[in-house]
């Protein structure tokens, strides 16, 4: 028989993924963004080491969280899931802030190196391939080199909505294929590892790194089902278990540093695991008094506009750079200020006025949508939550 404590515990995390803005993502975004901030500026400046890469991660297991828990959502409101809506949300949130970064990054590099754009770097990120443009080929620039992620959850964007079609109404054997295609995914870069030690390939493709994504797709089918209950119970009840899982990931951190190998193999498995634990006790812990500064009002606005910060960051850190006389500490806050506020530019002129056009659209005729109602779901009406970033 569960405690009462238990039954508390997962109650708090599926009664916050029902309100229409789940508390704590914007937090989590925000100190993602940051943190592959610093971690740039380090690359220039002595810095304490910070551990970006997980923040990317990070980014990936809330990425596919958000999709899936957004279709699960829509399935259980409409009836069905269209394709069509989907993909149309996906174009109004991402491409307009894009294809206006695309034009200015473009211009910027014309204007500091001349003829020595990089086209190749600039066209993959133009059409989402950079992530294998960088596995591939030798890295000559890095202006474009961030554009890897995005183009990777482009790609998933683009595939996953699909596996809902080979899996209608049967929720339990899509997570037993998720889990499949996890671990499939931990052998193939285990193999390549071993066989090439291809470290570009292994960092930036779509078929080694999209195990992060599903994780988080798996999550939200779990949660949806749900299964898992008790571990859940047990790992999230106490209000200090966010640090201890943070703890156990910066073991993986450091370990990762002494041995690459096992910064592409073990780390890159076990992290989005523990990244997804991580998660779900934030939530469930968002309005305690450790944790409720994830949802303080700046915090919130710099998840917010944290994708145009991720977006334009590179350029803040190359202006900062260039002014004389600044140290550390002034060159790491000029960067984030200048980040800040070209992030709010692009958000409230770019990003916010196609967002309204996403959220007024209506949502398309059912005889558009493909049938995916499960027994297990059940029928009740409830909010959608907002759309993933």
């Amino acid at each position: 028989m569960q405690s009462s404590a238990g039954k508390n515990t997962y109650s708090r995390l599926q009664s916050k993924l029902l309100l229409p803005s789940i508390p704590a993502l914007d937090g989590i975004r925000a100190i993602g963004v940051l943190l592959v901030i610093l971690y740039h500026v380090r690359s220039e400046r002595t810095l304490a080491f910070l551990p970006a890469p997980q923040a990317l991660l990070a980014f990936f297991v809330l990425s596919g969280f958000l999709i899936t828990w957004v279709l699960l959502k829509e399935e259980e409101k409409f009836g069905a899931i269209s394709l069509k809506g989907f993909y149309r949300r996906r174009v109004l949130r991402i491409f307009p802030a894009f294809y206006v970064f695309w034009v200015i990054a473009v211009a910027f590099r014309v204007m500091t190196h001349g003829r020595n754009v990089a086209w190749l770097d600039a066209f993959s990120a133009f059409f989402y391939v950079s992530n294998y443009v960088f596995a591939l080929f030798p890295q000559t620039t890095n202006y474009m080199i961030h554009t890897w992620s995005l183009s990777a959850e482009e790609q998933f964007y683009l595939l996953w909505p699909l596996s809902f079609l080979l899996f209608p109404r049967k929720r339990k054997p899509l997570m037993i294929g998720l889990v499949a295609l996890i671990a499939a995914i931990w052998i193939h870069r285990v193999h390549i590892w071993m066989v090439a030690r291809a470290t570009e390939y292994i960092t930036y493709a779509f078929d080694t790194r999209v195990d992060a994504l599903l994780v988080g797709c798996l999550l939200a089918l779990a949660l949806k089902e749900g299964l898992g209950k008790w571990l859940l119970e047990k790992i999230c009840r106490p209000v200090w278990a966010p640090l201890g899982t943070g703890l156990l990931i910066g073991i993986s951190v450091f370990a990762g540093q002494s041995s690459e190998g096992y910064r592409l193999t073990g780390g890159l498995a076990i992290e989005p695991l523990l990244l997804a634990i991580l998660m779900c006790q934030l939530i469930v812990h968002s309005a305690s008094w450790l944790w409720k500064w994830l949802n303080a009002r700046p915090v919130v606005y710099l998840g917010k506009i944290s994708y145009s910060m991720y977006l334009y960051h590179w350029v803040a850190e190359y202006i900062a750079l260039r002014i004389p006389g600044l140290s550390t500490p002034l060159l790491v806050m000029t960067t984030i200020f200048l980040g800040i506020t070209m992030a709010s530019c692009s958000y409230h002129f770019i990003e916010k006025p196609f967002l309204a056009l996403k959220s007024s659209s209506s949502p398309p005729r059912r005889t558009s949508r493909i049938p995916l109602t499960s027994p297990d779901l059940g029928d009740r009406p409830t909010s959608s939550p907002t759309p993933a970033s």
